[in-house]
């Protein structure tokens, strides 16, 4: 009986465990799924759509014909970041890009965001052309929307350029003020870490991370474009969002993700009730997740002249490394040392088929 009042401290102690575990660091938000800020920002477009605020279906249609236009991007940051800095880095330039919409079923508006983000501080967005693409839709009648991760309405002032083939497209939005951005670094390596900041399946705020896979080819819209493959994770919804380097920029952005099985159905016996199925079943051995390059987004922001002279710089390095792997090595040449500034180019592969942005 005499450790009784230790006991009785050991249970408050274990009582209280539960509650101190449930605390996150400050400044962290719980995010809602699934809700949230929507009925705001609902209500916010409705706003903006009888002000005549808002970017229509047939405009965006229209204003996608644009493959460039001329500006300045800041330069990339150089110094590595904590991985927690880089979180909020991610969020705070998040934008979420889609469609204030009406359906055929009803007559009550909806919306269907996917993701996008700030490449300056000055409201220009970098989203995937199949985000906004009206195509890609079946609306009765649609609006162009954006938004910030805490909900702040942007409406689109317009589509700067769009190009299909790399799946790629910039927009400005209305801002009020200078905003947090991610700059554009093409300098990334296979092995580099690489992090994403995204709203997968509706999952709030869901920030990943893994490393650059590869570069490789795709034909895309009868194009072959050159695609950054990486290991973050990433899902439907997830269209648009920056893939970040450790420097806190972005080296791409979220574009496709394909399951792919063997190729070999593998038969599966099941059996219920007095009967015996026999099933075939190619289960996923891999999910690619591919992005569009950081690359393909700056020659948004190139005349056409200069946009071909860089695919003419990159055809010459690809030539002249197909002939230094086809030429026998010289045992008294030293090896020749390769400019970092090169980008990877592996061998292309198939299309991966393109996820459209949830709803």
């Amino acid at each position: 009986m005499k450790h009784a009042p230790i006991f009785r401290s050991l249970t408050i102690l274990c009582l209280s465990l539960p509650i101190m575990a449930a605390a996150q660091a400050p400044g962290v938000p719980i995010m809602r799924d699934r809700g949230g800020p929507a009925r705001g920002l609902i209500e916010a477009a409705e706003a903006a759509r009888n002000d005549g605020k808002l970017l229509s279906q047939e405009q965006v249609i229209e204003q996608m014909k644009r493959q460039h236009f001329t500006t300045s991007l800041p330069k990339p940051n150089s110094v590595p970041l904590h991985s927690r800095t880089i979180w909020q880095k991610a969020r705070d330039a998040h934008v979420r890009v889609g469609w204030h919409y009406l359906c055929n079923r009803c007559d009550n508006w909806h919306q269907s965001l996917a993701g996008g983000f700030f490449i300056n501080p000055y409201g220009l967005v970098a989203t995937c052309e199949h985000v906004i693409n009206p195509s890609e839709r079946d609306y009765r009648e649609g609006y162009l929307i954006a938004a910030s991760d805490d909900g702040t309405f942007y409406p689109v002032v317009e589509v700067l350029a769009a190009h299909a083939p790399t799946d790629a497209a910039i927009l400005r939005v209305a801002v009020d003020k200078p905003v947090p951005f991610l700059p554009l670094n093409v300098n990334a390596y296979p092995g580099d870490d690489a992090w994403c900041y995204s709203y997968p399946l509706r999952r709030a705020g869901y920030f990943s991370h893994g490393i650059v896979n590869r570069f490789h080819y795709e034909q895309k819209n009868g194009v072959e474009v050159a695609r950054l493959a990486v290991t973050t994770d990433w899902a439907p919804g997830s269209s648009g969002s920056a893939v970040i380097d450790t420097y806190g920029n972005a080296i791409g952005m979220v574009s496709t993700i394909s399951p792919a099985g063997t190729g070999r159905p593998r038969s599966i016996r099941r059996q219920g009730g007095d009967e015996t199925q026999d099933i075939l079943s190619d289960p996923t051995a891999i999910i690619f997740r591919t992005a569009s390059r950081a690359a393909d987004i700056i020659a948004l922001t190139q005349t056409h002249r200069q946009a071909n002279r860089t695919r003419q710089i990159e055809e010459a390095v690809e030539k002249e490394e197909a002939e230094d792997k086809e030429s026998p090595e010289d045992p008294d040449t030293e090896e020749k040392q390769e400019d970092p500034d090169d980008e990877d180019t592996p061998e292309s592969e198939e299309e991966d088929e393109e996820v459209p942005p949830e709803e």
